[in-house]
């Protein structure tokens, strides 16, 4: 049956809260609060950047007028450039969103409502997130940045305005762009694979696009630098990377405004003639570069939109099946060796509880696929910056610190992102479970948690890291190197993971005090490992003696942390009621309305 207009505003509104709810996460949190953080989230970056970073650059430092549109070129293609990362990086977060999903069939199939009906309005409600979500990241920019590029010259109102919808159109269109693509391959995987390929590889292309975006984002500042020789130059536009298409899009827009100033007559200051005039040559030699680009934006873009939309509508043209498990000869066996290497590490049954609990939630549940993605990208990031200029030794006698020390940094930011998702509920309406096998002693869960973060997260880091070190510095430094990584790991994971409440259960609380103490956390990050790749570059060199030396001192760091553990078990055993009154199973709303948002008014 046909909706009505009532029908059509509850889908849109219900599909607009879960881009911004999560119930699992946190079911009191209030809505305005989330969009006030959402908002200050992509407003503040783009407002500091603007008047902090750029705002002494051309206020007072470039006086001419075609310095200042070379100049422009690096901080147009930054802002073009981080629109379409955040709003890939916003569409792969929302990748289970974007399209209906089992869950709208449980919910909305039962409802006297036309399926086309709640695929339009899934589709009214993502425009019109995504429309938000461009006009806050890129609002604030649009407006300073345009006013700070001439604000030495006298350029009329018409121009100024001309220039302000350019920059708004253009880097909302990049970030359209971007958006498209990972829905583009979101409905092509879909196509391609059908539903149970595609539930089976979402799970990992998610990850995949996160840490590849985040990635690239964090990097963002090195690849926005010397535009022109770098991504202007040279090659056909179509081998071009898309910021540069937008980038001669804008340019296309506002080049006329750029001539216009030139052609006032301005002084020259004496010592700027020369670079003025090299200027002028640079820029008159891109603008046919600048129209081949805009044109490949135009095409580009309406193509990717057109065939986005298309596969979209098709493949939400209905209600998707719910998902029927069927037992596999392959998935039976894969169990049977899972228990055994479960048996073998965890062989009392709490702690294997806790082990399968928490690699089960860590590879299938989305919020904590994203938050370890999210660091893995820092860890990436970190790693390339660290390993810039460094080739490859064959010796760990020659190794500089910080190449060593790159193991440190990124297993400890990995085990933060960890610490991160183990505070994330897999599902708070299942607390009564816990409730109801709870005998009042959080430590072996929680062991069965620590082994479980060292055999599915750890491990693989290292073994990954190994073929790294192998090719840097030979396969006996690599080996000695990843034993000492797995026992810094060790004693990270026994300080990190020390939860308050029983992990992956109770809702998410605010981090503590991460503004003020995070940039602390960082530089000490890097001054331990550093201090670290000094002590192996140390034991590396002479022998095994300094070797054992080094991890004789960290078995006997880690001892002394299982010791203050138990110490602090054994003190909090003491008091009345120690560990139940850590534990917080009973997170959810007092009443069902409350959580299902029925109680406010429509």
């Amino acid at each position: 049956m046909a909706a009505s207009r009532t029908a059509l505003r509850l889908l849109r509104r219900h599909f607009l809260r879960r881009f911004l709810d999560n119930d699992l996460i946190s079911p009191n949190a209030d809505r305005h609060e989330v969009l006030v953080l959402l908002t200050a989230a992509l407003a503040v970056p783009g407002l500091f950047i603007t008047v902090v970073l750029l705002g002494s650059k051309y206020v007072i430092g470039i006086p001419t007028p075609a310095l200042t549109s070379v100049a422009a070129l690096d901080d147009k293609f930054l802002y073009i450039t981080a629109s379409m990362l955040v709003m890939a990086l916003m569409a792969a977060v929302q990748w289970d969103a974007l399209g209906l999903d089992e869950r709208d069939t449980a919910i909305l199939g039962t409802l006297p409502v036309d399926t086309r009906a709640i695929g339009r309005a899934k589709l009214t409600a993502l425009v019109m997130f995504v429309a938000a979500f461009a006009v806050m990241l890129n609002g604030v920019p649009s407006v300073l940045f345009p006013l700070l590029t001439v604000s030495h010259f006298h350029v009329n109102i018409v121009a100024v305005v001309r220039m302000i919808v350019v920059h708004a159109a253009v880097t909302m269109g990049a970030g359209a762009y971007a958006f498209l693509t990972i829905l583009l391959l979101r409905e092509l995987l879909r196509v391609l694979l059908g539903p149970r390929g595609f539930g089976r590889v979402a799970a990992l292309v998610q990850a995949v696009l996160v840490i590849a975006l985040g990635t690239t984002l964090l990097l963002l500042p090195a690849l926005a630098s010397n535009v022109p020789a770098k991504w202007l130059r040279g090659g056909d536009v179509w081998h071009t990377v898309p910021p540069a298409w937008f980038l001669g899009l804008y340019e296309a827009g506002t080049g006329q405004v750029t001539l216009t100033i030139r052609g006032l007559g301005l002084r020259i200051p004496a010592g700027l003639v020369v670079p003025e005039r090299q200027a002028v040559l640079l820029y008159d030699s891109l603008l046919p570069r600048f129209s081949e680009l805009a044109r490949v934006a135009t095409i580009m873009l309406c193509a990717t939109a057109c065939a986005a939309l298309v596969l979209y509508m098709w493949n939400n043209r209905r209600l998707p099946l719910p998902r029927v498990a069927q037992a596999r000869p392959s998935g039976q066996a894969r169990k049977r060796v899972a228990r055994l290497i479960a048996g073998a590490l965890v062989p009392s049954p709490v702690p294997r509880a806790g082990f399968f609990f928490t690699v089960q939630t860590l590879t299938r549940s989305a919020p904590h696929r994203i938050s370890i993605a999210g660091a893995c990208a820092v860890a990436i990031a970190a790693a390339i910056l660290l390993m810039h200029g460094i080739r490859a030794i064959g010796s760990a006698a020659a190794a500089p610190a910080r190449l060593l020390a790159l193991q440190t940094v990124v297993t400890v930011i990995v085990l933060a992102g960890v610490r991160q998702a183990l505070a994330i509920p897999a599902e708070l309406r299942a607390n009564w479970t816990f409730s109801m096998a709870w005998n009042g002693d959080m430590d072996p869960f929680v062991a069965g948690v620590k082994r479980a973060v060292i055999a599915a997260v750890v491990l693989p880091l290292l073994a990954a890291m190994a073929s790294l070190h192998a090719y840097m510095l030979g396969a006996r430094a690599a080996v000695e190197h990843a034993a000492v990584g797995a026992l810094i790991s060790l004693i990270v994971v026994e300080w990190l993971v020390r939860p308050d409440k029983l992990p992956l259960t109770c809702s998410a609380r605010p981090p503590g005090n991460l503004k003020a103490l995070g940039p602390i956390y960082v530089m000490l990050l890097f001054v331990v490992a550093y201090n670290v790749g000094r002590l192996e570059q140390w034991a590396l060199r002479d022998g095994m003696v300094r070797l054992a030396m080094l991890v004789g001192g960290l078995i006997l760091t880690y001892a002394g942390s299982r010791l203050s553990h138990l110490r602090r078990r054994l003190s909090g055993a003491g008091s009345r009621s120690p560990l139940l009154a850590r534990v917080e199973l009973d997170d959810l709303p007092d009443t069902p309305t409350q959580r299902l948002g029925l109680s406010e008014p429509v």
